[in-house]
């Protein structure tokens, strides 16, 4: 006996439960069950549960108890009598001490099927510890011999108590995986990271597989099935159990059960529901036993799938040898080419595409439909069958002798066989020692069109890694591929960022699919040959084949497989039809894009190219769906796969493109004002600067690469892996179809002429007959019952084409027309307008960036009207109005639920209404006021609430807020700018926004603290300037300060600004001292916004409406610009001078002119 270590008891704990803790209540149910009999009237030998969880272990002891008293104990089966003996407390189990000693065999025998080399180790709690974190277990270590189990029968017996008491599952449990081995258990699972336990504390499959069959393996069905090409498995069942199992699953189609499960040795069975295992027994042992038939069957069957890993209900034509070697067929049968030939020939399908389905397959083996004078050889392969392995039946063992005895009929037969096989296969003398070895080149199997087939491959590859990539570092992409990572600290484009978890999966599936797509190149260069023979004598026929894995077999394909049985449908006519189907859903999401970028608006040449190529698409669909010439080498097919490949892979990259050389931003012009004006103005906001219908397409059409939802996800995902199946199964058709041209031309080579058989005349040239006429039918169409449909098919596929071709048209024609009155509408959504009354405007633009005169700027042009009408549609996604005026937001913008930026800069609007709370997709908010009297005085509270992408917020200019609402759920915010807020109270509380990046706060004079900033963990920028009151009352430097400039009292101050007591939490002082002291309360900086606001006299005095003009004011020398977007006026600061100089000298932006800008440097 020995004493467990502490990593010994973790590691158990961390295979049994999900997590290492086992202290959830789920776990501790398990510390409080042990083996109990039940003491009432009933029945005596059922275990009794106290608590939900570890049912699974005390099932399987269960029907292991069940299984020794009833057939081994008993060795004969009871009767009803003895049945209802046990029912009601038989006296030979009623006795305490029998029932214990006979959970102690049950138990001993769980034991021993998990053991390695019969060492059975017994653990159990030690008595004397107390409290689960102080648990001490002590391990007995048996070593049990292959007659005698006493000792540790003895040794479980002794434990008893241990068994008995709340700890005894966990002792069970603990003895089984000691015994078994940790590592052994890990090594059996499909996934070795999961645990033995799952929801709510119940036994995994793995934990029960165990149990019932001394193997930890995932799965119930029978053997192992490879995963496809991976060279991995899915481990099963390996040998037929002691006791059985069944589940309620497999009824809701969940799992499949084998038959090792199914038909166990003993009739005891764990049944397994949705929540809970239970026993069942029957008394008849005979109930187990199967027929011979239904055990080729299961054989049979078992070995099939062997080869059709993802169930599809066919193998490759390529696998039928290895196949039929599995069954246990002689050598000589499978190398014997005649044979093979005449088989081949009944199991093929019409069409020629390679495979074998699984019901001719079957028929086959088991002699079904034997119709030709190939019945003897096709029964001797059954007979073979029947005749190898688990097969045991008396009527199976006499048609075996039937063929191998030495009776005059199995005589008989041989000779037939002989006769055939010795004048359909003997070589020609001079070619009996010869080696016949055609080197198959990559031109032989893959034609010319095998070239472009890699380059294809390839580049979907690295495009299919590039969108991997795209969907971790999307803004950064952006950035790079549109060269603005300079501009908004990276932020430019505002990409929406997806949750993590789909982003995960996207990456995971993009990268499967791009291996995907390398492999296929592998499998051209590499494997083209994988299918060679070289046959070293005559007599050595063998056809050494690879076999392939095809996808999963579900409902479809008995759908398919019931309407071929009861439909009699064509095999060619079938596979059109799912050929058809296999299109279908491809062009659906291409159609889908297409109407896509017609509600986005993208740009004509997009939508007209787009149509073009999907319309010819859709006709080459229609083609496909009806053709009747047989293509062996995939012509038609790689080219329309190939021009698939366009829009599953290409087209998005090719309007990528389109946007990166139709974006029109003078990057060089905007570096100037990064590198010359002082932080806090919008003057740096590169965005506001850009054509905003630019920026909405481009980002529309990149958003469109990154996979943004759990549907996306799939429908592409789905797209890639039919691609790549279509793809897989043309490259495997063609070295398959490559290698029998071949080997018939081998045959050809070794086989004699056939001596003429009179009794086959006439067979063999009704067979010639029926060949020529197949041929012949070919080529011609076939107007017999299946042409109709056929023709309606391709209808359907000519009708859909067109119908989208004509729509996308006729959208873009009716739209562009309706709208052609609206200047303002600088981005249109593509509809079905003609007879309709309002514009389907996406982008509303009405910007003067650059007032003339004083009075342009201070009494506008009223854009209302304009706004209201072109909102009625309902399709509005971008507003942006510049220095036009929009007292009030127009009610029928309320329409627009999917409005996306409302930029309103300098528009005199006053309030901000309640119902802008139903903008819930809005995702950028600007809007700056002046220094004038017509500005914004209130902004309903609770407009913020319902807004989860809104990502940046901008208000400047707004000194008579008092109030500003709440922004605590916007979660995406990531930029917040507050400025000239002066008669604000409290700045907005900045808990939840754990997404903000950039934060500015400038001239707050009556907020009097500042929240905080703790719950910002991703603050990468933080600007608080100006007049400020945190900065001077002594919150922040713990000094009140009236003496800085910024500081200094003003005469007529609506709210002057005092000292307070409050002082910032040592946290938030830590995140303020990260900035850099000209980012944080820079008092000392020299400049009041109030008295730099325009006048008439800065603008049309000492500016005259000419831009870059030298002017003086107040003796300071300055340039007429118009800051801030507002009128050209004399700004006196020195930066703007700057960054014209470098405008010029970097011949950067607006054209310069010598006669006013000499004094720049303009020449």
């Amino acid at each position: 006996m020995s004493v467990l270590g502490t990593s010994d008891v973790a590691e158990l704990l961390r295979l049994l439960w999900p997590s290492s803790s086992g202290d959830s209540d789920d776990s501790q149910r398990w510390y409080q069950q042990g083996f109990e009999f039940q003491t009432l009237q009933g029945f005596r030998l059922g275990l009794v549960q106290a608590h939900g969880g570890p049912c699974g272990v005390l099932a399987a002891v269960q029907a292991e108890i069940l299984r020794l008293f009833l057939f081994i104990h008993r060795s004969e089966a009871l009767s009803e009598t003895e049945l209802r003996l046990l029912l009601e407390g038989d006296k030979s189990v009623a006795d305490e001490a029998a029932r214990l000693e006979l959970l102690a065999e049950a138990m001993a025998s769980l034991l021993l099927q998990c053991a390695e080399g019969r060492v059975v180790r017994v653990v159990v709690q030690d008595p004397a510890a107390t409290g689960d974190n102080a648990a001490v277990y002590k391990e007995h270590t048996v070593t049990v011999s292959t007659t005698e189990t006493e000792e540790l029968v003895a040794l479980l017996l002794r434990e008893m108590p241990a068994f008995c008491s709340s700890h005894g599952v966990i002792n069970f449990t603990f003895s089984v995986l000691r015994t078994k081995g940790v590592a052994a258990v890990r090594e059996e699972m499909d996934d070795p990271s999961n645990a033995l336990t799952g929801a709510f504390g119940h036994c995994t499959q793995e934990l029960l597989n165990l149990l019932l069959t001394g193997s930890a393996v995932s799965n119930v069905f029978d053997g192992s099935v490879p995963m496809g090409d991976t060279g991995l498995y899915l481990q099963g069942i390996s040998g037929r159990a002691r006791v059985g199992y069944l589940t309620q699953l497999e009824a809701l189609r969940y799992c499949r059960v084998g038959s090792y499960y199914k038909s166990p040795q003993f009739p005891v069975w764990v049944i397994g529901s949705s929540s809970h295992f239970s026993v069942g027994f029957a008394l008849d042992v005979r109930v187990c036993e199967e027929s011979a038939s239904a055990q080729l069957f299961q054989r049979v069957q078992r070995v099939f799938k062997a080869f059709d890993s993802m169930e599809t209900g066919f193998i490759q034509m390529g696998s039928l040898a290895d196949s039929l070697q599995q069954l246990g067929v002689a050598p000589e049968i499978l190398s014997n080419e005649y044979l093979m030939a005449r088989l081949l020939g009944r199991l093929e399908i019409s069409s020629g595409a390679g495979i074998v389905l699984w019901d001719e397959y079957w028929k086959v083996i088991s002699d079904e439909d034997a119709v030709d004078d190939a019945a003897v050889e096709i029964h001797h392969v059954a007979n073979l069958v029947l005749g190898t392995d688990d097969i045991v039946d008396g009527a199976g063992a006499d048609q075996w002798e039937s063929l191998s005895g030495d009776n005059e009929q199995a005589r008989e037969l041989r000779r037939h066989v002989a006769a055939d096989t010795k004048t359909s296969i003997e070589p020609n003398a001079s070619f009996a020692e010869t080696v016949i070895a055609e080197v198959a080149s990559f031109h032989d199997v893959f034609g010319f069109l095998g070239i472009p087939m890699i380059i294809v491959f390839v580049l979907s590859a690295l495009w299919t890694f590039a969108l991997a990539y795209i969907q971790v570092h999307a803004t950064s992409m952006a950035n790079n591929i549109m060269n603005t990572t300079e501009f908004d600290n990276g932020e430019f484009w505002l990409l929406p960022h997806p949750n993590d978890g789909i982003v995960i999966s996207s990456v995971v599936m993009l990268g499967l699919f791009g291996i995907g797509y390398s492999g296929l190149v592998v499998i051209m260069v590499v494997f083209f040959r994988g299918h060679q023979t070289v046959v070293t004598t005559a007599n050595s026929n063998a056809v050494d084949v690879a076999g392939s894995s095809v996808p999963k077999k579900g409902r479809f394909y008995r759908f398919i497989s019931w309407v071929r049985h009861n439909c009699n449908i064509p095999s060619d006519i079938r596979d059109q039809y799912y050929t058809a189907a296999l299109d279908l859903p491809k062009l659906i999401f291409q159609t889908t894009t297409l109407f896509t970028y017609l509600q986005h608006g993208f740009p004509t040449p997009v939508v007209y190219s787009y149509s073009i190529l999907l319309l010819g698409n859709w006709l080459v669909a229609c083609y496909r769906s009806q053709r009747y010439v047989i293509d062996p080498n995939l012509i038609i097919a790689r080219l329309y796969y190939t021009y698939d490949l366009f829009f599953a892979v290409f087209a998005p990259l090719v309007v990528l493109i389109y946007f990166i050389y139709s974006f029109e931003f003078d990057r060089g012009a905007f570096m100037t004002r990064l590198e010359s004006i002082h932080g806090g103005s919008f003057d740096v906001v590169a965005r506001l600067f850009g054509d905003p219908s630019q920026i909405s397409s481009f980002c529309n059409a990149f958003h469109y690469l990154q996979f943004s939802s759990g549907d996306t996800l799939f429908f592409k995902s789905a797209l890639n892996l039919l691609s790549l199946y279509k793809w897989r199964k043309i490259i495997m058709t063609l070295i398959h179809n490559y290698h029998e041209r071949r080997l018939e031309r081998e045959r050809r080579a070794l086989v004699q002429p056939v001596a003429e058989d009179k009794s086959r005349t006439r067979t063999q040239t009704f067979k010639e007959a029926i060949t020529k006429k197949i041929e012949e039918t070919a080529r011609r169409p076939k107007l017999g019952k299946h042409f109709l449909p056929k023709i309606l098919l391709s209808l359907i596929y000519f009708s859909a084409g067109s119908a989208v071709f004509i729509y996308s048209i006729g959208a873009v024609r009716s739209s562009t027309e309706l709208c052609s009155k609206y200047d303002k509408c600088v981005m249109i959504s593509y509809h079905w307008n003609f007879g309709e009354e309002h514009c389907t405007c996406l982008v509303f633009a009405d910007r003067q960036i650059a007032p003339r005169t004083y009075a342009e700027w201070t009494d506008p042009e009223d854009t209302t009207s304009k706004l209201a009408e072109l909102a009625v549609a309902g399709e509005l996604r971008i507003v942006q109005i510049i220095n036009r005026a929009l007292p009030h937001l127009p009610a029928e913008l309320q329409n627009c639920h999917h409005l996306m930026q409302l930029i309103l800069i300098y528009t005199k609007t006053e309030a901000l209404p309640a119902w802008m709370a139903g903008l819930s997709e809005l995702e950028y908010l600007h809007l700056e006021g002046d220094y004038t009297s017509r500005r914004l005085k209130t902004i309903s509270p609770g407009i913020f609430d319902h807004m989860p992408h809104l990502t940046f917020i901008h208000f400047g200019g707004i000194p008579d807020v008092e109030e500003f609402p709440s922004i605590s759920s916007l979660t995406n915010l990531r930029y917040f700018t507050l400025a000239i807020v002066n008669s604000l109270r409290e700045l907005p509380t900045f808990d939840g926004l754990s997404n903000l990046r950039s934060l500015l706060i400038v001239e707050a004079e009556r907020a009097r603290t500042l929240p905080t900033l703790t719950s910002l963990v991703k603050l990468s920028g933080m600007m608080l300037l100006y007049r400020s009151a945190v900065c001077c009352n002594g919150f922040i430097s713990g000094v009140c300060d009236d003496t800085a400039f910024q500081c200094r009292p003003k005469v007529g101050e609506k709210y002057p600004m005092t000292c307070t007591d409050a002082r910032i939490s040592a946290d938030n002082k830590a995140i303020l001292d990260s900035f850099s002291s000209k980012e944080i309360c820079d008092n000392s900086y020299e400049l009041d916004l109030a008295s730099a606001a325009p006048t008439k006299y800065t603008s049309d005095d000492l500016c005259g409406s000419v831009m870059y003009k030298e002017c003086s004011l107040g003796g300071v020398q300055g340039i007429c610009f118009n800051m801030r977007m507002t009128v050209i006026s004399c700004t006196p600061l020195p930066e703007y001078i700057k960054m014209r100089r470098l405008q010029i000298e970097r011949r950067v932006g607006d054209p310069c002119n010598p006669e006013v800008e000499a004094w720049l440097g303009c020449r």
